[in-house]
């Protein structure tokens, strides 16, 4: 007999049994009730329990007609017979959601999920149906998320779906399930890559324990060293000179390095293999006779780097997260068959934010589909493809539904985030008016039962005639007092405010007017680990180990929460410049620091670090020392809790980086000096508690999935085609053309104006362009436009109950998000 996983129930309330359908949740069942009347859990303990694991719930319609007795569905059996007559009689049940968890495992399922309807609910119903109805084992499912925080989310859903079910049965068997959760292969793309990785990765020379590296210091040599050597060994053709030497008066050769690198990142990020240098002459096409000279210098620079760089990574086992992708969407390309050969162990792939998938992502999966039969179920929203800079296609569900025969096929639109006033007024002033940038019908609408907030003002768009944007400060600042006010008594885990930008760099204009405001703030705008407050001071301890004579290594490290003493920098002035006096009047400052220099002669220098840390107990001094500048007691707490999250993020980057080698502290000092002025990759720390009670400040794509109470947009200004303006390379939609744009910046001493130099594919691919089928092809400008309106609608999706929004005036048809907040 089918074990009973779930029960829909149509019936009047006076003809259904209560007790036994409360045996049934009691016993494991999900208990869904459709029926006239409303029905609460009978036991008022664990009512909101069982209310927030849906085991047990109930629907009401005043307008449907019952039978006698109650139907019953059992598992979802017979639901999609009757799904449009629930709909439009039970509308607040989500049948779309219901179908997808109880779909069958022949298929391959693809949801279209709309912004706050519920996808990681779903995808979370959806494991617990395969695991407690299909009884699959948890190390056959693997999940693929588009950031670390999104994966560690998954699986802290998972096990409270599994935890929320034990509190209800008192079965121990869904605790064992908890501890099994750990063999579910929840991760990244990257981190999923890699692994694969390992085990094709023989095919290259690479062994199985590939490390994944940063390599950004050295591709930079690498550029410096080809490109020299390539101007030294020049013929002496006077037109190539005469073109190289104008260029290069115009352009320092730090710019032009990091325009080579941006070139040769543009080609990992559409996955483009560079196979020889007449591929790459095909690619870039006819360029006009003088600049002929600087695209044959591209062509061999990126060419030349290209192999050397491969030839590198071989050598010392280690990998880029870009040269990963490449190397195996090569290796798949040249044997596809050598997926059947590996070891891959799941029959059940879950693919969130599917729209940002790359074309590599996408053959990938399509691989796996047809060499390893999974059995797939991707998720994801077009209208929330805000990635194609790092080369996701906004084309992704497109081409994997042309690939695939007999998918099951859902759209989700009932959001559970947003007020249902504010949705109307965004959808009837908005995005039903943006349908000619991305795909919006009625049904891309998001419907929502959820009331206006009282009090709230749903939607604010206020106009401001500015020229810069330091103008918008008196007006931002003001908005913020009043919201802190509006919000001052209710929970903060629920009325989180958040500030969204275009740019990072607006969103540290936005940090520091609340800095000068006094307002607390949590700044999220990614890579920023190695400026932390954690990383300096870790840096400046270092210094200070490595180089314990130095005075100016120890006066920066008795500025840091590390020492227990807090030295003003005007105590120092006593010693004059003499600076053996200054070793004198820090010595009985530095006793901790003597301490430490001859644990250094003894143990690891790892040991060492942790060994410092846990002695100084840095993090409660850099409690009190917040404490001591009058910053309140919730935001000290704040900060210290920020910064030993970091501190810890750091360490275990460290650990990493010098895993099975042995490090001297000059060089792990080295090491982490240059992460320091290079690193922006590493993201700080994320915990819930460091958003709360604080103005959240995020760029648009880092707000990815998150909702506030308060959304406030206070630029709409930047302009979109900023980007084609400067050194810029660019791809045709099927990539086989290639269009590059330099651009020598005038000097304002003589007045003269930027020069841009550009080949002939360059114009074709930014403006409209025609196929050989003479169909309009997007150029490169609506391209931009339509994924800045993408990103305008992630960012007002964002908002559950007020979106306040300046917009600029002052241009009213420059192209920009103003542009498209209709009167």
């Amino acid at each position: 007999m089918e074990r009973l996983y779930s029960e829909l129930i149509i019936g009047k309330k006076h003809m259904l049994n209560i007790s036994i359908l409360q045996q049934k949740v009691l016993s494991g069942t999900k208990v869904i009730i459709l029926t006239d009347e409303e029905i609460l859990w009978p036991e008022d303990c664990t009512r909101e329990i069982v209310k927030n694991s849906m085991m047990f719930q109930v629907y009401t319609s005043p307008s449907y007609s019952f039978n006698e007795p109650p139907i019953s569905f059992p598992n979802g059996k017979g639901v999609k017979d009757i799904e449009e007559v629930i709909e439009k009689h039970f509308p607040s049940f989500n049948s779309k959601q219901f179908l997808i968890e109880h779909s069958g495992i022949e298929k391959p399922i693809i949801v279209m999920a709309g912004a706050g309807s519920g996808k990681t609910t779903g995808m979370v119903q959806r494991i617990m149906y395969l695991l407690k109805h299909i009884n699959i084992a948890p190390e056959t499912i693997a999940m693929i998320t588009f950031t670390r925080e999104a994966a560690k989310n998954m699986f802290e859903k998972l096990s409270e779906a599994l935890y929320a079910r034990f509190q209800i049965t008192k079965n121990a068997q869904y605790l064992l399930d908890i501890e099994k959760l750990n063999n579910i292969q929840i991760s990244t793309i990257d981190s999923f890559l890699y692994k694969l990785f390992r085990q094709l990765g023989n095919e290259m020379g690479m062994g199985a324990n590939v490390r994944i590296r940063n390599y950004k210091r050295e591709r930079q040599e690498l550029i410096e060293s080809v490109v020299n050597k390539y101007i030294s060994e020049l013929d002496k053709n006077q037109e190539n000179t005469l073109f190289l030497n104008n260029l290069f008066t115009h352009i320092r050769d730090y710019e032009f390095v990091k325009m080579i690198n941006s070139f040769w990142e543009e080609f990992e990020k559409k996955g483009i293999q560079i196979s020889s240098k007449i591929a790459l002459q095909e690619l870039f096409g006819e360029c006009d006779i003088v600049y002929k000279p600087f695209q044959d210098l591209i062509i061999h620079v990126i060419k030349e780097c290209e192999e050397q760089f491969r030839i590198q990574q071989i050598q010392e086992n280690a990998i880029t997260v870009s040269s990963l992708s490449r190397m195996t969407d090569f290796l798949l390309k040249t044997n596809p068959s050598s997926l059947e050969q590996i070891h891959f162990p799941y029959q059940y792939l879950f693919i969130d934010e599917f729209q940002d998938s790359s074309d590599f992502q996408i053959k990938l999966v399509q691989l796996l589909l047809t060499k390893l039969n999974i059995n797939l179920f991707v998720v994801g929203d077009i209208k929330q493809s805000i990635y194609r800079f790092r080369g996701a296609d906004e084309s992704a569900f497109e081409k994997l539904q042309k690939e695939l025969t007999g998918s099951e096929e859902f759209s989700l639109r009932q959001n559970y985030r947003s007020s249902q006033v504010l949705l109307e007024m965004l959808d009837r002033k908005y995005f039903s008016k943006w349908n000619g940038y991305f795909p919006y019908s009625k049904d891309d609408k998001l419907i929502s039962f959820k009331q206006k907030e009282e009090g709230a003002s749903p939607l604010v768009v206020k106009s401001l005639n500015y020229q810069e944007q330091k103008e918008c400060r008196l007006l931002f600042t003001q908005w913020i007092r009043k919201v802190k006010e509006q919000l001052n008594d209710k929970d903060p885990q629920k009325h989180k405010v958040a500030v969204l930008t275009r740019t990072r760099k607006e969103a540290r204009l936005v940090a520091q007017w609340c800095k000068e405001e006094k307002i607390p703030l949590h700044l999220d705008i990614g890579g920023t680990l190695f400026e932390s407050e954690a990383a300096r001071d870790l840096n400046r301890l270092l210094h200070a180990l490595a180089f314990p004579g130095d005075t100016r290594y120890i006066c920066d490290y008795l500025l840091t929460p590390y020492s227990k003493y807090q030295v003003e920098p005007t105590f120092l002035l006593k010693a004059g410049s003499n600076p053996e006096s200054l070793m004198q009047l820090l010595k009985p400052y530095t006793e901790e620091l003597r301490k430490y220099h001859e644990e250094a002669r003894r143990i690891p220098v790892l040991s060492l670090i942790r060994c410092v840390i846990e002695q100084s107990e840095v993090v409660q001094r850099y409690y009190e020392i917040q404490l001591q500048r009058g910053i309140d007691e919730n935001e000290s707490e704040r900060k210290a809790l920020a910064y030993e999250l970091n501190l810890g993020r750091l360490l275990d980057i460290i650990t990493e980086q010098y895993r099975g080698e042995y490090t001297s502290l000059h060089s792990l000092q080295t090491w982490f000096n240059i992460q320091l002025k290079t690193n922006r990759d590493e993201d700080e720390a994320q915990d819930d508690n460091l958003t709360i009670n604080a103005i959240n400040i995020l760029t648009v794509h880092r707000s990815k999935g998150l909702e506030y109470h308060t959304v406030i947009i206070p630029f709409t200004d930047r302009y979109f085609y900023s980007s084609l303006m400067n050194n810029v390379l660019l791809f045709n939609h099927d990539k086989t053309q290639a269009g590059w744009q330099i651009t020598a910046r005038g000097r304002a001493a003589d007045h003269s104006e930027d020069i841009h130099f550009s080949n002939s594919n360059f114009s074709t691919i930014s403006k409209s362009s025609f196929s050989s089928e003479s169909e309009v092809t997007m150029s490169e400008e609506k391209a931009i436009e339509a994924e800045e309106l993408r990103l305008l609608y992630v960012a007002m999706t964002r908002a559950k109950e007020q979106l306040w929004i300046i917009k600029y005036t002052t241009k009213p048809a420059r192209h920009c998000w103003a542009k498209y907040l209709y009167e």
